[in-house]
C-alpha cells in the first residue's frame, strides 16, 4: 500500500495490531449500536419522522451493502470502484432530503422498486445461468443458441414476475398505496360486473384516502363552473386549507379532486389512485353530463307546455271577452228589433227568432270550446270531472279527493281525463267509465286513473292525443301508462309527483 511497504504513521513501541482489533471493535459495536438505536426509534415514530428515517436507512443499507461488494470485487471488477464515493454521496443526500422534507414521501417508491427489482435480478440471474447450462449441455457450451434460448427464458419469467413480485413488494413496503389500491380495483370489478354505480367513485376515493372531507367536481365545459354528482354547478373554490387537484386524460381535464391541504401521505397516494380510477371518474362524469342534458330537456318541454297553457288561457279570455260578448249583442240586438216589429212581423219575425236560436248555439259552442282550451279550476280537480261526467253520453263513475294540487298537475290531469273521456266516446264504444284521482299512500303522488269496457287496442301514435298526452305528463315529472287488450277495455293511468 506504501511506497516502502511500511506505515509511516505507525510507532514500533505501540501495540498496533492490539490498537486495531480495539478500534475495529469499537466500530463495529458502535454500529451495531446505532443499527439497534435506529430499529427502535423507527418502531416508535410515525408520519413524517418514519419516511425521513425510511431515507436514511435506505442510504445505510445501501451503503453498507457495496462497500463489501466494491472490497471483495475491487481487483476482479474495477468498475465497482465507483460504488464507494457513489454510496457515501447518497448518505448525505439522503439525510438532506429528510431534513429539507424535498419528495419526501418518493422513499417508498424507491425501497419498493429497489427490492422489487433485485429481487427479479437475482431470479433473473438464476434462470439465465441454469438456461444456459442445460441448453448448453445440449447444443454445446457456447453455442448461441443456447444463449439465445437463455434469454428468452429469462425474458419470459420476467414477463410473468415483474407484476406478482412488485405486488408483494408493495404489499409489504408500501401497504397504504397498496390497500388504497386494492380498493380501487375492487371497485372498479363491481362496476364492470354491475354491481356499482359510477357515482360511487366519490365514495371510494374518500374509503381510500380515509379522508371524508374529499369533494369529487366534474369539469363538464372549459368555461363553466364544475358541478356536483348531481350536476349543480359548484361557484365557490377549494376554499382556505384546500386544495385542487386535476383529474385529466388524454390532455382533457375531467373533474377536480378538492381535499384538505394538510396531509401529505394522502397528497402522496392521490395521483396514483385517480390514475387507476379514471376511468370510472370519466364515466361519472358522462352521466352526470347526460343527466344534466336530460333535465335541461324535461325543463324546457315544461317550459314550452307552460307557455301553450298559458296561450290557452289568452285565446279562452279573447273569446269570453271577444266573440261572446259580441254574438250576445247581436243576439240582443235582432230581440230588441223583433220587439220594435210587433206583432206585425210576421215572416220576418220567425227569421229573427231562428237567428236568435242559431246565436244562442254558437255562444254556447265557444263557451265549450273555451272551456276546453283551458279548464276553470279555481274549485278544484273534484266538481271539474263532476261536471264532464254530466256531459258524458254515458254513465261515468268519479271518485275524486277533494284535495289541491299544483296547478300544472290539475291542468294535466284533467287534460288525461278529458283524452280518457274523448277515446272511450269516439273510438271504443264503451258502456261505462270510471274516473279515479287519489293519492296514493306513504308516496308523494297523484294517480288519475280512466277505465272502459269498450273495445280496447289503444295504443299511442304520431301525432294521435295520446301521444301529446305523454309529453305533456313527462313535462312534469310524470309518467302515462296505458293497458289495452282488444275486448277488455282500457285503462289510462297517469302518475303525478306531488310533494305536498
Amino acid at each position: 500500500m506504501f511506497v516502502h511497504g511500511r506505515n509511516p504513521f505507525a510507532v514500533e513501541r505501540l501495540p498496533t495490531d492490539l490498537l486495531f482489533g480495539v478500534g475495529f471493535s469499537l466500530v463495529t459495536a458502535a454500529m451495531v449500536a446505532s443499527l439497534i438505536a435506529s430499529i427502535i426509534r423507527f418502531r416508535r415514530s410515525s408520519a413524517v419522522e418514519r419516511q425521513q428515517l425510511k431515507w436514511f436507512a435506505f442510504a445505510s443499507v445501501f451503503l453498507v451493502v457495496s462497500l463489501p461488494i466494491a472490497v471483495v470485487l475491487w481487483n476482479s471488477a474495477p468498475v465497482v470502484g465507483v460504488l464507494p464515493p457513489l454510496a457515501l454521496t447518497a448518505w448525505p443526500v439522503a439525510i438532506g432530503v429528510a431534513i429539507l422534507r424535498y419528495r419526501l414521501y418518493d422513499i417508498d417508491l424507491v425501497i419498493s422498486r429497489t427490492v422489487a427489482y433485485v429481487t427479479l435480478t437475482g431470479i433473473l440471474g438464476v434462470v439465465f445461468a441454469v438456461a444456459v447450462v442445460l441448453l448448453g449441455t445440449v447444443a454445446g457450451r457456447g453455442s448461441a443458441w443456447a444463449t439465445a434460448g437463455a434469454t428468452l427464458a429469462a425474458a419470459t419469467v420476467f414477463h410473468l414476475l415483474r407484476t406478482r413480485v412488485q405486488d408483494r413488494v408493495d404489499r409489504r413496503f408500501r401497504r397504504a398505496r397498496h390497500d388504497a389500491l386494492r380498493s380501487v380495483t375492487a371497485f372498479l370489478e363491481a362496476l364492470r360486473a354491475g354491481h356499482a354505480e359510477p357515482e360511487d367513485v366519490t365514495a371510494v376515493l374518500r374509503a381510500a384516502l380515509g379522508d371524508p372531507r374529499l369533494e369529487l367536481r366534474f369539469v363538464l365545459q372549459p368555461d363553466e363552473p364544475p358541478v356536483d354528482e348531481h350536476g349543480q354547478p359548484v361557484a365557490d373554490g377549494p376554499g382556505d386549507g384546500y386544495e385542487c387537484f386535476a383529474v385529466q386524460r388524454a390532455g382533457v381535464t375531467l373533474a377536480e379532486v378538492v381535499r384538505p391541504a394538510g396531509d401529505a401521505a394522502q397528497r402522496a397516494l392521490l395521483p396514483g389512485l385517480v390514475a387507476a380510477a379514471g376511468l370510472a371518474i370519466e364515466m361519472a362524469r358522462l352521466r352526470v353530463e347526460l343527466r344534466r342534458r336530460l333535465d335541461e330537456v324535461e325543463a324546457s318541454r315544461a317550459r314550452i307546455v307552460a307557455v301553450a297553457d298559458e296561450e290557452r288561457r289568452r285565446i279562452e279570455r279573447d273569446l269570453h271577452d271577444g266573440a261572446q260578448q259580441r254574438l250576445v249583442s247581436i243576439g240582443l240586438a235582432l230581440r230588441h228589433a223583433q220587439h220594435e216589429l210587433g206583432p206585425a212581423a210576421g215572416a220576418a219575425g220567425r227569421t229573427l227568432d231562428e237567428a236568435i236560436v242559431q246565436i244562442s248555439e254558437a255562444i254556447d259552442e265557444l263557451r265549450e270550446l273555451a272551456q276546453g282550451l283551458h279548464p276553470a279550476l279555481e274549485a278544484g280537480l273534484r266538481p271539474v270531472l263532476h261536471e264532464l261526467a254530466t256531459r258524458a253520453p254515458m254513465p261515468v263513475d268519479v271518485t275524486a279527493t277533494a284535495e289541491r294540487f299544483p296547478p300544472e298537475v290539475e291542468t294535466a290531469a284533467y287534460f288525461v281525463v278529458c283524452e280518457g273521456l274523448t277515446n272511450a266516446v269516439k273510438h271504443a264504444r264503451a258502456e261505462r267509465v270510471a274516473l279515479r284521482v287519489a293519492r296514493e299512500d306513504g308516496r308523494y303522488v297523484v294517480t288519475v286513473t280512466v277505465t272502459d269496457d269498450g273495445i280496447g287496442g289503444a295504443a299511442p301514435r304520431n301525432g294521435s292525443g295520446l301521444t301529446g298526452l305523454s309529453d305533456r305528463v313527462a313535462a312534469i315529472g310524470g309518467n302515462l301508462r296505458i293497458d289495452s287488450v282488444k275486448g277488455q277495455g282500457t285503462i289510462l293511468t297517469a302518475e303525478f309527483p306531488c310533494a305536498s
